[in-house]
């Protein structure tokens, strides 16, 4: 009877009656609720993606939030919990660390020995040797995607892309007229040492290139004949 996307594009909601389904852009079920509760006619996001509103038949309104959310990356396994803690798995030698956040974790991402952690206000970039001290950088808007590669990574929010290296230092933002950053994801969004490469929301068979160090754009759209679904740049290049 209803169904909503997330802002940040990786889950959708879907109510019917008595249920209550989590899922992801492919369509697999993450879990199955059965609040009672009759028919759910509306699901409503908050702009973050970690929590939504039902309104039901009965005159309900059911609140959701997103825990347990759960990724890994070579022996590393990382797991939010509930309270706002993240607990980092090495698996390899049997090591656990938790990390305590103050604020509602909006997103993370570990890849190439780093980890970046987003509030609503603040982001945390950890080293894989130094959980203890991350370097902290104040936001002024919810992101709503990270894409790292192994140099420095992307933090996309509604004001463009931020490109940020792991010491914490922003190197540029990217924008341009027409760009729309919630329709971007990490299927058509890539970062490498050297560029930025994205498929153009309004124009998905174009591609845009922009160099990181000063966000500009290099050359033209590259133009494609068909729609373009996932591009990837190269990480071993200099």
């Amino acid at each position: 009877t209803s169904l909503s996307w997330s802002p940040t594009g990786k889950h959708f909601a879907v109510g019917s009656f008595n249920a209550l389904k989590l899922c992801d852009r492919t369509g697999w079920s993450y879990c199955r609720e059965t609040p009672e509760c009759g028919s759910i006619f509306s699901i409503s996001w908050c702009n973050d993606g970690t929590q939504f509103a039902c309104g039901t038949g009965s005159g309900t309104i059911v609140f959701v939030s997103l825990v347990d959310r759960n990724f890994s990356w070579q022996n590393m396994d990382v797991t939010l919990a509930e309270n706002n803690t993240i607990t980092v798995h090495d698996i390899l030698n049997e090591t656990k660390e938790e990390l305590d956040f103050r604020d509602r974790v909006v997103d993370m991402s570990l890849a190439y020995g780093s980890m970046v952690v987003t509030t609503n206000s603040q982001c945390f970039v950890y080293q894989q040797n130094n959980w203890n001290t991350p370097h902290v950088e104040d936001l002024k808007d919810p992101p709503t995607l990270i894409v790292q590669c192994p140099f420095h990574f992307a933090l996309v929010d509604t004001n463009g892309i931020q490109i940020i290296n792991y010491e914490g230092r922003p190197l540029c933002t990217v924008r341009f007229g027409g760009l729309r950053t919630e329709y971007l994801n990490q299927q058509v969004l890539s970062v490498c040492r050297d560029v930025v490469a994205l498929v153009e929301p309004s124009s998905p068979k174009q591609i845009r290139v922009f160099d990181v160090h000063t966000g500009r754009a290099i050359g033209q759209p590259i133009p494609h004949r068909l729609d373009i679904v996932r591009i990837a740049l190269n990480q071993q290049g200099t």
